[in-house]
């Protein structure tokens, strides 16, 4: 008969046995790696060091689990011993290897993965480097530096050519991630290499940072336009026309002018504010009728909407027969209810300028200080500081509007200019969104012919009130940097110009002042990331008071004397007082109301 074997009792675990399965669980689940685990130390004290090292290795031993032993070389030749430090990392013997976990491994070398887990107080980058491209490597004559790239331990000046920039740049990230350090790194180069330039800037800051970095061989070439400066006010005239033009060419520069003017109220003016088209056609007519008037200014404009007698007095000297016709018997035959909706939004937002110190001394001048042309043609150097926080958000918007179409005029009238004369100019434009106007834009693709040069700033797509400006932006320029932006629209909308270089929310999650970069000038090229240079000191401020001065002296004036109010009188009869002549008066009331453009009150 067969002897049953006995049973031994199931026996319960220790908790300490508990823990150790849960470890060697844990351990076996994790991706594992065979290592080699070598201790090399250099000092008069190596031995104390390697002990040190040994003890704090001692963390890993878990009897009987597992242990790291440390194995003693024996005294070898001395060569064979550095080879072995030097040369030979890996193990003869394979069987030998350490084998560690992912956990383990990341608390001895800190290697990093997304996918690994149980590496909680890993410090982990959540934005990779990319390369430079070897055609950046192989390039050092740049026009600009704008950038330097650092990836796995080599360092490569980011550049950009003559060529490169004639497709111009379009930067984008948010507050104090490093766009504005970037415009002024670039700024100061052109400045120094003799080449024209003009900054818009809003805020004022880099304005006053370029005036310190200004070269002394060309404080003659600033123009510093600063609307704050209300003592020597700059004169900036949006209705003036060249003068020495024949026939032919007045007509043409009105029209630009007027198409110029239309393009800054839209932007300033929203829909609501103006009613829409048919208000802008009101203004388009009450800007060429304007025109008309000599030493005409915006504030001309605004008087022929608000003051009937002046209107009257202007329309009579009309030849055009379309102005007449409009004023007439399109505005004359409307209501004074529908004249206050179709002029009253024009009329208040330009009225609000005429409350503005900083605003109304430089608008209300017929003669405009700044010849936008001879800045371009001759290369000067036009900064100009519209800082919110001094002038205020629209007198800012204003201002920055209208510089951008006085450029964009001055380069169309290039065209009379052979290819071969007209000279680079650089614009760089600090938070563009506040600025852009669809017809700026729009010309994107055809400043390259007149060689006006754009870099461009905003903090998210999401500011351009118009959708279509920005794809028609990014359509047109060649070089795009992108820095960190909260924005998660912003990512989803440049992520497939990194792709698939870059993955979702590393472009979100880079650290300030690191950008990435795609450049498709000349040919398509790899992505790459940088990080901006800062100007090596804060420039010299000696410098930026004799730029202001020479600066007032030439293109400041003294503000216009101020109109006095006209005074209004009552006839009276003989003998009788004002109260007395309640009838003439009430001959008076009756005529306004028969006839509202009669009379001023």
């Amino acid at each position: 008969a067969q002897v049953q074997k006995r049973q031994r009792p199931a026996r319960t675990l220790s908790a300490f046995e508990l823990e150790l399965m849960e470890s060697m669980h844990q351990k076996v689940t994790q991706p594992l790696f065979q290592v080699s685990l070598r201790i090399i130390a250099n000092s008069e004290h190596s031995k104390q060091q390697l002990s040190a090292l040994r003890s704090a290795l001692d963390g890993y031993s878990v009897p009987p689990y597992q242990a790291l032993h440390a194995k003693v070389r024996l005294p070898f030749v001395a060569d064979y011993q550095k080879h072995l430090a030097t040369e030979r990392l890996p193990n003869l013997f394979k069987k030998r290897s350490l084998i560690l976990s992912a956990a383990e491994v990341a608390s001895l070398y800190h290697f990093p993965s997304s996918r690994i887990s149980k590496t909680d107080n890993l410090i982990t980058s959540l934005s990779r480097t990319l390369p430079a491209p070897v055609s950046l490597k192989q390039n050092p004559n740049f026009d600009v530096v704008i950038g330097e790239n650092f990836h796995h331990g080599v360092h490569t000046p980011i550049g950009l050519t003559e060529i490169e920039r004639e497709r111009h740049i379009y930067i984008i990230g948010g507050t104090g991630n490093g766009k504005t350090t970037l415009l002024q790194y670039a700024a100061v180069q052109d400045m120094q290499n003799n080449k024209g330039v003009a900054v818009v800037d809003p805020h004022g800051d880099m304005a006053e940072t370029l005036l310190r970095h200004v070269p002394e061989h060309r404080i003659k070439d600033v123009v510093y336009f600063n609307p704050d400066d209300i003592t020597r006010p700059i004169g900036m005239n949006l209705l003036e026309i060249p003068k020495g033009l024949t026939e032919d060419e007045e007509i043409r520069e009105k029209d630009l002018v007027t198409e110029a003017l239309i393009s800054v109220f839209r932007k300033i003016f929203s829909e609501e504010d103006t009613g829409g088209h048919r208000i802008e056609y009101v203004l388009r007519n009450a800007i060429q009728t304007a025109l008309t008037v000599e030493n005409a200014t915006i504030f001309t404009v605004f008087e022929l909407l608000n003051d009937p007698t002046y209107r009257t007095k202007v329309v009579a000297k009309l030849d055009n027969k379309d102005l007449v016709n409009f004023w007439k018997h399109e505005l004359g035959k409307a209501g004074e209810m529908q004249k206050v909706k179709m002029a009253a939004g024009i009329t208040a937002k330009i009225g609000r300028f005429l409350f503005s110190a900083s605003a109304k001394r430089v608008l209300e001048q017929p003669k405009s200080s700044i010849n936008f042309e001879e800045v371009i043609d001759q290369g000067k150097i036009l900064i100009c500081n519209f800082s919110k926080g001094l002038i205020g958000e629209d007198t800012s918007e204003l201002f920055g509007i209208t510089v951008l179409a006085k450029l964009q005029l001055a380069s169309l009238r290039r065209a009379r200019l052979k290819q071969s004369e007209r000279r680079p100019f650089y614009l760089y434009v600090d938070e563009f969104q506040n600025f852009a106007t669809a017809s700026f834009v729009q010309m994107l693709s055809e400043s390259r012919k007149y060689k006006l040069f754009l870099t461009m700033a905003e903090q998210s797509t999401s500011q351009q009130k118009d959708q279509q400006m920005v794809q028609i932006v990014l359509a047109n320029v060649g070089t795009v940097l992108c820095f960190r932006t909260g924005n998660p629209a912003d990512e989803k909308l440049l992520l497939p110009l990194f792709s698939p270089y870059i993955e979702e929310t590393e472009i979100s999650n880079q650290p300030p002042y690191n950008f990435y970069a795609r450049f498709a000038s000349t040919k398509s090229q790899e992505p790459l990331s940088g990080q901006t240079i800062v100007l090596d000191d804060d420039g010299n401020e000696t410098v930026a008071e004799k730029v202001r001065q020479a600066s007032r002296a030439t293109y400041g004036n003294d503000p216009l004397p101020k109109e006095k109010p006209k005074k209004t009188s009552a006839k009276t009869d003989k003998g009788k007082s004002k109260t007395q002549t309640k009838g003439n008066n009430t001959t008076r009331k009756k005529t306004r109301k028969g006839n509202p453009e009669d009379n001023r009150e």
